[in-house]
């Protein structure tokens, strides 16, 4: 492990955080700033006005902006009362079993087996495997289900299903969002990426911590009490150890026959500097892993790909730059990150945002609608089941529409640093 991984905790816990918050979903960015001690320029999207009375409840008060038409969402299924908190992990799970079952496979006879195929959506025909990743869900229990049909049915064999992390915070349901990955993860191929906001739950939010300000009551309740759900993300903790031993903080996946369908993927970003220092992902994964399960949670590795946000907010000729560098020690031939929402970035609202021809894909669509998004996403990268190639790149955003991603001519691996690969990115 490089020397200096370790930075001084007390320092990251003394930056300062002012989020906003609003305890329903709403329906459109703010362009107020947010800062935290451990996620600075983290944003929470919200027009509600938000006060704190930490000598009280340590609640967030919020004042509802005028509105010029209706914000009311489609109505969703409220969070378990403070009375679930005493209801077993495996109980909610057997509940949640039964709705992944009905979106994503059938039982027959105590066995599995793949529903038919629905249509416009799942592996076409010719397509070998795929790829399918889930942006930064915050608690939106039923986001997440819509943005999962997008990739439905789920290839056990074949498919990789990746979700690059942030189930928790702002939405009132991520127990649910949490017990719902595990079942996938235990019927297929799945990597949960660490969010940094799943990082600093697990470091223990109590009802004074500044980053108490984006839980919200239905969260609260679904547990019980502050030291009650301080206790579920610890080490001891059912959520706690289901992060710290089954998610990863990077991730490389393909094919091994194809190697222009390897895709790198990180929370957040991670510089040049890094990638040289560690040399490889596989190194980051181990590195990331052990400290996830140590008591030395504020590292500079876990801060730095957890909630930087260099590549995505700077100009596109030196972060092309960058990812190229990054792919090329990675041995990948793309990037794909969350953490940052496309829409503050000038962004469209609920699409991606695609830089450098293809090479660099931020997937952050504020699909939360406590993030003020509300719309599902899904990225779909394929390999052709004839020449066992990568054969297409692209993004769901709504039922029935795909956006295609361009795929590079060359691949970095095969291609000599220099005047010729800057002009392709």
């Amino acid at each position: 492990m490089p020397p200096g991984h370790i930075t001084k905790q007390k320092e990251l816990r003394h930056l300062q955080l002012q989020p906003t918050l609003t305890t329903s979903p709403v329906n459109k960015m703010s362009s107020s700033s947010s800062t935290s001690r451990f996620d600075s320029g983290d944003k929470a999207c919200s027009p509600c006005a938000a006060t704190m009375d930490t000598r009280t409840t340590g609640r967030v008060n919020t004042t509802p902006a005028k509105q010029t038409r209706s914000t009311t969402p489609r109505k969703i299924r409220k969070a378990p009362s403070a009375g679930a908190a005493t209801s077993s992990p495996t109980s909610t799970r057997k509940k949640l079993l039964t709705t992944a079952a009905g979106l994503f496979f059938s039982t027959t006879a105590g066995t599995t087996a793949a529903p038919a195929k629905a249509p416009g959506a799942g592996p076409t025909e010719g397509i070998n495997s795929r790829i399918l990743m889930i942006p930064d869900i915050h608690g939106d229990y039923e986001l997440m289900q819509q943005a999962l049909s997008f990739v439905y049915p789920i290839d056990k064999d074949h498919d990789q299903l990746i979700f690059t992390g942030d189930f928790v915070d702002r939405g009132p349901q991520p127990r649910e969002c949490y017990e719902l990955s595990q079942v996938l993860a235990d019927n297929y191929n799945v990597t949960r990426l660490t969010g940094n906001h799943e990082w600093v739950t697990i470091q223990g939010v109590g009802q004074h911590d500044p980053f108490a300000m984006y839980v919200p009551e239905e969260d609260l309740k679904s547990f019980g009490t502050w030291p009650e759900r301080q206790h579920a993300f610890s080490k001891d903790g059912h959520f706690g150890k289901m992060i710290r031993r089954k998610f990863d903080v990077i991730a490389l996946l393909g094919i091994d026959s194809d190697p222009m369908s390897k895709t790198l993927f990180v929370h957040a970003g991670i510089s040049i500097r890094t990638m040289q220092q560690w040399g490889t992902v596989e190194a980051i994964k181990k590195a990331g892993r052990e400290m996830l399960q140590s008591d030395y949670l504020d590292t500079v590795l876990l801060n730095e790909i957890l909630q930087t946000r260099h590549l995505a907010q700077g100009p596109d000729s030196r972060v092309c730059m960058e990812v190229r560098q990054i792919l090329k020690v990675a041995k990948a031939e793309r990037l794909v990150v969350g953490h940052t929402p496309t829409p503050l970035i000038g962004g469209q609202p609920g699409e991606p945002i695609v830089k450098c021809k293809g090479r660099f894909i931020l997937m952050d669509v504020a699909m939360s609608r406590w993030m003020g998004g509300g719309m599902p996403a899904a990225l779909i990268i394929e390999t052709d089941a004839n020449t066992g190639k990568l054969s297409r790149v692209f993004y769901k955003i709504k039922a029935g529409e795909e956006h295609d991603v361009p795929l590079p001519e060359t691949s970095l691996q095969d291609t000599k640093d220099g005047d010729d690969l800057r002009q392709e990115l």
